[in-house]
């Protein structure tokens, strides 16, 4: 192998195993010597490696679905590119990587042959678009492309309409109308082309002329919100990548700006208007650049909480779930994790798994625990406190207090239980007393 890509090779192959699979870098590298060296099953095995250790950034899982696009001939293909979008989606759902799911899920819709094929694959692909909207529709500069995407797909669909009957077709010009109604609702950019398309589209000029009003002031509002949203809009397209970002965390580049910061005033402002969709969106946004700040997944969570049921569109578990896949070191994080799973309903052998894995994180991820909780430093060693596995371990024995309580009194000698508790406790003593042991070991070297 040329420019000695198989010692890099060997060395980066090295490296993960070495730390557990936890080294972003050289994912990131072996990734990109697979893809230069064009060894395709190589390339699959090490994107699926990545993507379950980690959470990709938008560009890599985009390469990705172009990459299996390209390959794609039969239906088994094209729902494996649906389950990579969905997968994106679950990390970082940005407006780019749901554009691109509803191009390729419109793209199988017009592919399809007979009339009853598109019929029975319409409701999927409006679905879709809906889910696009509602996550991302209300993205100031770039939500305009979802409804665009939308518009457009329900004129050509209306085209297509031509045996249809008359009452059928009323329908979807009232479905169009609905269409552009609510993209003037979101106030995003682009609503002077999507006027001028709608206006050349639209033959009930009275409509025209009553929504000539309401779009001079959307465009007003739109205008307010990207003046608001400018500063920090422009300090994100001078942002770190996500490598720089991970980088910054274990402290080994110094980081120029606190992304955190910048995003704070626009949040706020959306906060201020009211509008649910827009502060989701104004969270997901700020996310995919801070996706390292548990402060931010918090203020996020605790957002979503403050909200009926049901009424954002995510529930905080799934937040808290998102949240340590990108700080698997918060302490705080997981701890919060813990209760919205217990209230969820997940039984002890569930809880004690995540528990478990969230021990194997935080051991593994000690100088971002640093970073976060400002540990000190002596003779160049990095130190864990015990009290940041005591928290955790806590938590997981007052978890199995808890699921005690529940059983009857009667029932509770001899119970599934009462054993769980009490190995719990025991087990919880000696990982302390191991993690205590570490410590003044380190402290005598």
């Amino acid at each position: 192998m040329e420019d000695g890509g198989e010692e890099l090779i060997a060395q980066l192959e090295k490296r993960i195993e070495a730390c557990g699979k936890r080294d972003y870098d050289a994912f990131h590298q072996l990734l990109r010597v697979y893809k230069k060296k064009s060894m395709r099953k190589q390339l699959e095995k090490i994107r699926e490696e990545f993507s379950l250790s980690f959470p990709l950034a938008e560009d890599l899982w985009l390469e990705w679905i172009g990459d299996e696009m390209r390959l794609a001939f039969s239906e088994e293909d094209q729902r494996k590119i649906i389950a990579l979008f969905e997968r994106a989606l679950s990390d970082y759902p940005t407006t780019k990587t749901w554009s691109e799911y509803v191009k390729y899920i419109q793209k199988l819709y017009f592919d399809l042959e007979t009339a009853k094929q598109k019929a029975e694959f319409l409701s999927q692909v409006r679905d879709v678009m809906q889910r696009s909207l509602r996550v991302m529709g209300n993205d100031l500069l770039e939500g305009f492309t979802l409804w665009e995407l939308q518009r457009n797909f329900e004129v050509k669909v209306l085209e297509s309409m031509q045996d249809s009957s008359a009452e059928e077709k009323q329908l979807q010009i009232s479905l169009i109308r609905e269409c552009f109604d609510n993209e003037v609702k979101a106030q995003v950019k682009g609503l002077a082309d999507s006027w001028v398309a709608y206006e050349s589209w639209e033959t009930d000029k009275g409509l025209v002329e009553k929504k000539k009003v309401l779009i001079d002031e959307a465009m007003m509002k739109a205008s307010e919100r990207e003046l608001r949203d400018g500063e920090a809009r422009r300090q994100k397209e001078n942002s770190s990548n996500i490598l720089e970002l991970w980088q910054v965390s274990v402290g080994l580049i110094h980081a120029p700006f606190d992304l955190s910061d910048l995003t704070k005033e626009c949040i706020q402002g959306e906060c201020e208007s009211g509008h649910v969709g827009r502060v989701i969106c104004a969270y997901e946004r700020a996310l995919s650049s801070c996706c390292l700040v548990p402060t931010m997944w918090n203020a996020y969570a605790e957002f979503v909480r403050s909200q009926p049921s049901g009424s954002a569109g995510v529930t905080v578990a799934d937040v808290y779930k998102r949240s340590v896949r990108n700080c698997p070191f918060s302490v705080e994080l997981w701890s919060s994790l813990f209760v919205c799973s217990e209230e969820e309903g997940l039984d002890i052998e569930e809880m004690q798994v995540l528990f478990k894995k969230a021990i194997a994180e935080i051991k593994h991820y000690s100088p971002l625990q640093l970073v976060e909780v400002h540990l000190t430093c002596s003779r160049n060693h990095v130190y864990h406190p015990h009290d940041v596995y005591f928290q955790i371990l806590l938590a997981e024995c007052d978890c199995a207090r808890r699921s005690f309580l529940k059983v009857p009194e009667d029932s509770r000698k001899g119970s599934k239980e009462v054993d769980v508790l009490r190995s719990t406790f025991a087990n919880a003593v000696k990982l302390l007393e191991v993690f205590l042991l570490r410590r003044c070991l380190a402290f005598l070297t």
